[in-house]
């Protein structure tokens, strides 16, 4: 197809997708629709695949329309699969609802055609391997087209309720995961070790030899609870809580969205966002922010950080967003090409070349890597780059790009298809013949965070 259209297609579904709730009996119809009037049953093998983050609303209230969509897809000979796409790495409550909901919707065997995965994990697990005849998913695919094949400690998973997770004291409750975690405080083994963690409040058990966790923030004035460094005062609730954002790995401090917690994968700790003020006047008064109104996922305008404000060469080398120029009069630490984009929709549009970087925390706008090799001889060496000789830059390498079949067959990578004649990814040289829709979730809960991604539906789309 057209990258244009594509593209237009994509921002049309970014900027219409919010929803109240998740619903799929018209989604279902729609769907049915699509594959009666894209093309006549030919051989051809048709794929549905569902995706959503939580419970389908109406797969009890509109049973019948869903009975009869099933039916329609059945009869047009659809393999429907579906995905709950998770928020965090551990199985919520929401994740069980979604999947009660989601699952007896696709097609038997229903543990075959089903998986709950992160929105990371999409591509690896469930698209790359589509006509993989040896994948979860594509062995159900290409065979078909092919013709051929007590007060003591317990282990914290146990506790389902947040009274008993407390009650552990090696225990610590998550409200946004809703699960039972361990606490840092059991990760030490010594008595020296325990009582210097940093992170949270530990105390040592003479008796047991073991490190325990220490009730915090008990206080109940200002005073008393802001003079604990660990503790901070809730002025409207006129409440002592634990200080935000204290967590001992990504996963935990990402998970906190109520105090806007980000990871950082070169100090290895998490604290709370910088910038994060809700007006100009208040994100123009602190001299690290600035008032971006150009580009924002929702948007609107929002405070971000200003990058690369370093003084020091190695600190801003060790910034991901930053470059040191150190060829004029006065060395400087300067933006990176694409860091200057804040957000993934506007890195993944802003401009050419650039896309949305989660190998690190926070996450960062980031050339692709085949864009940053400028000569013909580097960018060929490095497998999955390839070096286009009329605007001398080097590309995201594309099979479809070789002209005839000896060019296609000399790259291990690539795969020429007899018939069609075309080049392609060798991972896509067994597809059939194949119609694929997809359905995704347009509530308002895939507005949230997932992972290293700020918008859950923009990363699905992209």
């Amino acid at each position: 197809g057209a990258a244009a259209e594509l593209e237009s297609d994509v921002d049309w579904h970014e900027s219409n997708y919010l929803e109240s709730g998740t619903y799929i009996a018209k989604g279902l119809k729609r769907a049915a629709t699509i594959f009666t009037s894209s093309s006549p049953v030919d051989g051809r093998q048709r794929v549905l695949i569902i995706i959503t983050d939580g419970m389908i609303q109406d797969a009890g209230a509109d049973k019948d329309i869903m009975v009869q969509a099933r039916q329609t897809l059945d009869g047009l000979s659809v393999q429907t699969f579906g995905i709950v796409v998770r928020r965090f790495t551990q199985h919520t409550q929401t994740d069980l609802d979604a999947e009660a909901t989601l699952k007896p919707i696709v097609s038997q065997p229903l543990d075959a055609h089903f998986m709950n995965l992160e929105m990371d994990e999409i591509s690896s697990k469930t698209l790359d391997g589509l006509c993989d005849p040896n994948g979860p998913w594509g062995q159900l695919i290409v065979p078909a087209a092919a013709g051929n094949q007590q007060q003591t400690h317990q282990p914290c998973r146990n506790y389902v309720t947040k009274t008993t997770c407390a009650a552990d004291r090696g225990c610590a409750w998550s409200d946004v995961l809703t699960v039972c975690l361990d606490s840092v405080c059991v990760t030490h083994c010594e008595e020296p070790k325990c009582t210097a963690e940093t992170s949270t409040q530990c105390e040592w058990d003479a008796t047991l030899e073991e490190c325990f966790k220490k009730d915090l923030c008990t206080y109940t004035d200002s005073a008393s609870c802001e003079a604990d460094d660990m503790c901070k005062w809730m002025a409207g609730e006129k409440q002592c809580v634990d200080k935000p954002c204290v967590y001992p790995n990504e996963a935990s401090c990402i998970a906190d969205t109520t105090y806007n917690c980000e990871w950082s994968t070169v100090d290895k700790i998490c604290s709370e966002k910088p910038c994060s003020y809700n007006t100009s006047v208040d994100c123009e008064a602190d001299d690290s922010c600035k008032w971006d109104a150009t580009c924002q996922d929702d948007g609107k305008a929002k405070c971000a950080i200003k990058p690369c404000l370093h003084t020091d060469e190695n600190e801003c080398k060790a910034d991901v967003r930053c470059a040191w120029d150190g060829q004029g009069a006065t060395p400087q630490c300067s933006v990176a090409v694409c860091a200057e984009y804040s957000d993934e929709r506007c890195c993944n549009h802003g401009a050419e070349g650039c896309h949305w970087d989660v190998q690190q925390a926070p996450a960062v706008c980031a050339q692709l890597p085949c864009r940053k090799l400028t000569t013909e001889n580097t960018c060929n060496s490095a497998r999955e780059c390839m070096w286009d000789a009329q605007s001398s830059t080097c590309l995201e390498k594309q099979c479809g790009e070789y002209p005839t079949r000896c060019d296609c067959e000399a790259d291990p990578d690539c795969f020429f298809v007899a018939g069609p004649d075309r080049c392609t990814f060798q991972r896509y040289g067994t597809c059939p013949t194949l119609d694929v829709v997809v359905v995704l979730d347009g509530g308002a809960s895939m507005a949230r965070k997932f992972g290293r991604h700020p918008h859950g539906f923009y990363a699905l789309v992209e």
